[in-house]
């Protein structure tokens, strides 16, 4: 590395940045080094290994036990994502264990999906038999706490073991139909888009027993907590994919265990103090971006990698009225067709088993198809692209492919994403705290999902090569002579905010009120999901956007990008149940 040029500056800040948000995150989950938070793994009925997170306030020991809390998260997630009840039952005196279910997170699979009779009851049942356990926990006082998935993984403990909790709370979810026992003192929230909000429906109404559902009282109490028969339905102006990072939801599953648990130390369910953990987290986030980039910029200074540093191509592409519409023709192509390329590739073959990231990359490629097609479709019907080559696309080297840098830049961005995973892994270790923003997160992952990561990786560098190729070659603002600054502005108001177009459903017309399955067009939970897509959207475009200027070729940005977007989406997926014997 020329010692003269190298800058270590951004690189030992985004070390800062990420150190000082990590050390607020677990200062906020550990109530200041008043919890402690330990991993635990434990054996389930099957043989396979569940993984959990579990919070022990300082003092609780066998000769002073405490409640306890079990919590089981939602679909397509993890015990680190729903962190927030975990700090918030603990500071309040809770012995909190927090599972990552079977199949999702770090928990051995196969999962048990919401299309299928779970034969063990989603992990709930596992996790309160494990929990009761432990000679810590006061058992004459357990709560039972889950959002979706996770609150009929909750439903299924109460039923195998009627005799061993005091409460429950379901977020998200309600007891099912063909439910065998009326659980004790249960409580359960729902948002707009929760199915048994439909009119007609009959379960919430049995629930608390009333005849209709515009019948139900929000908060009433129905029944008596002291003779274990309090029912209540808490209706909330949120969407499902909210509901758990919803102060007045945590707030409500707060109130409800304190009244029917009682807590070692009570504090009021409006003294939240989650948000912090999540400040923490979602720095911590952008400052491994910012790492990713600032360890790429240095290595493109070494003698090795130097050779990939090029000046940008020249710009011959889209100018004046035809720059407009190919750049709003980029951006809305892909949240146009988000659910129904979705809903078209979501399968689970065993190359690719998870059916959601399957229905992602499916998508992502279709879209990259189309990106293609336009491209040749305006070199054909128009003059402007006409003299555009794949050199000025950042592809070619004088026309032609240069395996060798191609290989390079592989390279580059595997040394890039692995020491990002090293950084990850040294911070799980040391803090127990992941870098996330809501669904958004860098979390270790198995080594079985580190082998599924590199079977998803090449479609999706593919893709990202087109898609990248069309915005930075075609779309450079200024006919290409833009700043750094203004052209990653512009990149980013094309790539990214355009997928919150589909929070129409819940505006005026409230859509969802009426509809909680969203469009028929939106099946496979994305109408829950799409708000992922802009913050995911934003940091690919900073990645491709700086290794484009830094290169002049679009392949860093593409294979690096690749790599990140299989690694956040996989990191906790359900895996398909026949994956595994």
């Amino acid at each position: 590395m020329d010692k003269k040029n190298k800058t270590w500056g951004p690189l030992i800040l985004s070390l800062v940045i990420i150190l000082a948000s990590t050390l607020l995150a677990w200062s906020v989950d550990t109530s200041s080094g008043k919890v402690d938070v330990k991993l635990v793994d434990f054996i389930g009925e099957d043989g396979r290994v569940i993984h959990g997170r579990i919070y022990i306030p300082k003092g609780v020991t066998s000769d002073n036990p405490a409640p306890g809390v079990v919590f089981v998260h939602g679909g397509d997630a993890s015990s680190d994502k729903y962190s927030m009840f975990s700090v918030e039952f603990s500071r309040r005196g809770y012995v909190v264990l927090s599972v990552d279910q079977r199949g999702q997170g770090f928990s051995e699979g196969p999962s048990e999906t919401p299309m299928m009779v779970p034969v063990y009851g989603n992990t709930g049942p596992e996790a309160l038999h494990y929990l009761r356990t432990l000679d810590i926990i006061d058992l004459n006082n357990v709560a039972c706490v889950g959002h979706s998935m996770g609150g009929a993984a909750c439903a299924y403990a109460t039923e195998k073991y009627p005799d061993d909790y005091s409460a429950i709370v379901m977020l998200g979810a309600e007891p099912s139909e063909g439910s065998t026992s009326v659980p004790r003192n249960a409580a359960t929230v729902q948002g707009w888009d929760d199915g048994q909000l439909v009119e007609g429906s009959s379960i919430l109404p049995a629930f608390v027993g009333v005849e209709k559902i515009k019948d139900i009282e929000s908060g009433k109490v129905y029944g008596s907590i002291a003779e274990g028969t309090a029912h209540v339905v808490y209706f909330v102006n949120t969407v499902h994919n909210a509901e758990y990072i919803h102060p007045t939801v945590i707030s409500h599953t707060l109130d409800w265990i304190q009244k029917t648990v009682p807590a070692p130390n009570p504090i009021s369910p409006s003294n939240q103090v989650w948000v912090w953990r999540y400040i923490g987290s979602t720095i911590a986030l952008g400052g491994a971006i910012f790492f990713m980039i600032a360890l790429g910029g240095l290595l493109l200074q070494t003698s090795y990698f130097k050779g990939l540093a090029e000046p940008l191509p020249e710009f011959k592409g889209n100018k004046g009225k035809g720059w407009w519409v190919s750049a709003i023709l980029t951006a809305v192509i892909g949240p146009a067709t988000l659910f129904y390329f979705h809903n078209l590739t979501a399968k689970a073959p065993a190359i690719w088993p998870f059916a959601r990231i399957t229905g992602i990359m499916g998508w992502t490629v279709l879209v990259g198809v189309i990106t293609v097609v336009l491209y040749f479709l305006s070199r054909s019907l128009g003059k402007g692209l006409k003299e555009t080559t794949t050199d000025n696309l950042g592809l070619t080297w004088k026309l032609k492919l240069d395996w060798k840098k191609i290989g390079k830049s592989l390279l580059l961005s595997l040394c890039i994403i692995a020491s990002t995973y090293l950084l990850v892994a040294i911070v799980y270790n040391v803090f127990q705290v992941d870098l996330r923003m809501w669904n958004e997160g860098l979390r270790l992952m198995t080594l079985r999902r580190v082998g599924y990561a590199f079977q998803y990786v090449i479609p999706f560098m593919l893709a990202y090569l087109a898609i990248a190729a069309n915005l930075h070659g075609l779309l450079r603002p200024k006919e290409g002579k833009a700043s750094f600054g203004k052209e990653l502005l512009s990149n980013i108001l094309i790539m990214s905010p355009w997928y919150y177009i589909w929070m129409i459903w819940w505006g005026p017309f409230a859509y969802l009120k009426t509809h909680p399955a969203g469009p028929p067009f939106a099946g496979g939970f994305m109408h829950h999901w799409f708000f992922a897509f802009v913050p995911v959207m934003l940091m690919w475009t900073v990645i491709s956007t700086y290794f484009y200027r830094k290169t002049g070729k679009v392949y860093v940005g593409a294979f690096l990008n690749a790599f990140f977007v299989c690694w956040v989406i996989l990191a906790e997926q359900m895996l398909a149940s026949f994956v595994l014997p």
